[in-house]
């Protein structure tokens, strides 16, 4: 409320939110990318964390424990040393049981996939932007600090409701958007 009044006061318009572009697709649109070949022959607990550290490794280690998954990793740092792709990126989330990530993108896909999923809070890259799409969708339960890392279980998610948000905030994002770019 405070941005939408300042730019109000001060520029003279009214802000509006729109959806983070990789949400502006739905889920069937990133197919073509999925690499089925890379996947394992189990199920598994996939991580995508951009600041990896050990107490973090540990947790996603313990919670694929305690979900009977093979525990994936895959880290900003690794993806530089492993040349790993986009397309395995999102072929890891897309076949996941489970994800754990402190990655705004990766927050967002696990949404987007309507995988079940756990985001680490990362302030030091911003937190606001999580707590927006996590408010929005009524998902904050999922938004966790470095300081909750413990093994527990998290109620299943209402993927029709948070869905049908998706699809109103995708429409409206999608009309101001050709209004404003024509």
């Amino acid at each position: 409320m405070l941005f939408r009044s300042l730019c109000q006061k001060h520029l003279g318009i009214i802000p509006q939110q729109v959806l983070d572009p990789s949400l502006l697709l739905n889920c069937n649109h990133y197919n073509h990318f999925f690499k089925t070949s890379l996947l394992p022959n189990e199920n598994y607990l996939f991580s995508y964390l951009l600041d990896v550290d050990d107490r973090k490794r540990g947790f996603v280690n313990s919670m694929a424990n305690a979900m009977r998954l093979k525990p994936i990793i895959m880290s900003a740092e690794n993806n530089a040393k492993n040349d790993d792709s986009i397309e395995k990126w999102l072929t890891m989330i897309a076949n996941a049981t489970f994800v754990i990530t402190d990655s705004y993108h990766g927050t967002l896909f696990s949404i987007n996939f309507n995988k079940d999923f756990i985001t680490i809070n990362n302030v030091k890259r911003g937190n606001s932007r999580f707590r927006s799409i996590l408010g929005q969708t009524g998902l904050m339960d999922r938004l966790i600090s470095s300081d909750e890392l413990s093994v527990r279980m998290w109620p299943g998610i209402d993927w029709e409701q948070v869905n049908s948000i998706i699809d109103n905030e995708r429409i409206k994002s999608m009309s101001f958007l050709r209004t404003a770019l024509s």
